[in-house]
């Protein structure tokens, strides 16, 4: 702040003399006080905008910091999940193939058991062109039972005997159900429409064949009669 002395001799080199310098030397202190004032003032709104910011530089900085971090957890998290995942498919997978390489496995053993137990069958293969596959099945069963076969054999033995559709029809069959005489009987019977509707159709439309006899013939559809009723759990008259 300018002294008294040095406004004094400002004064005096404007021309102001008695009271007039007196009260210019008042004024131009009074102005220096309003210009420091000011002065402070902004230096202190200067320094309050600095601390705010700073602190605000701080606290972003600190949220930046601790969302990166999140971020970095959460990517380990999920690799974490991911290799988790990983690891589970592959243990699946392993099982998987594990469980069809010990049903592949059972499947051929329990064959060549069984093939040991088998006796040779004597039977003239299956010809979808002459045979009706019920009765080549009625016939089949009746041979086992005389050859004494554990049930359990008898779908080992039958494919032996089949050729041309049904031997596709076995072949299409899941492991499991090939090694079930009664799943397989079923899906022979089915290929062939032997169900109630397949009988009923060929009681109605099947004549008499080359070579066959009335007496053959009529064998022939009453067993498609009965097979209709059987199935249908119609009761005979």
């Amino acid at each position: 702040m300018t002294s008294v002395v040095e406004l004094t001799k400002v004064g005096k080199e404007l021309g102001y003399e008695g009271e007039e310098l007196r009260n210019f030397v008042k004024e131009e202190q009074a102005r220096e006080r309003d210009e420091r004032q000011s002065s402070l003032e902004a230096e202190k709104e200067r320094l309050e905008a600095e601390r705010v910011r700073l602190e605000l530089e701080a606290r972003l900085q600190k949220e930046k910091i601790e969302y990166e971090r999140k971020l970095e957890q959460d990517k380990l998290e999920m690799e974490k999940d991911k290799l988790m995942l990983a690891r589970k498919l592959e243990t699946e997978k392993e099982e998987a193939e594990s469980r069809k390489l010990e049903t592949e496995h059972k499947f051929k053993t329990d064959l060549e058991k069984m093939s040991k137990k088998r006796v040779k069958v004597k039977m003239s293969p299956f010809d979808e062109k002459i045979d009706s596959m019920d009765a080549y099945l009625n016939v089949y069963e009746t041979y086992a039972v005389a050859q004494d076969w554990d049930k359990e054999i008898w779908s080992l033995n039958l494919p032996f005997l089949l050729k041309g559709t049904a031997r596709e029809v076995f072949d299409r069959l899941p492991l499991e159900d090939r090694k079930d005489y009664d799943k397989l009987k079923a899906a022979l019977l089915r290929q062939f429409e032997l169900t109630d509707d397949g009988y009923k159709k060929k009681f109605r439309t099947e004549r008499p064949r080359d070579n066959e006899t009335f007496v053959m013939f009529l064998a022939r559809i009453s067993r498609y009669l009965d097979g209709w009723l059987r199935l249908s759990k119609v009761e005979k008259m």
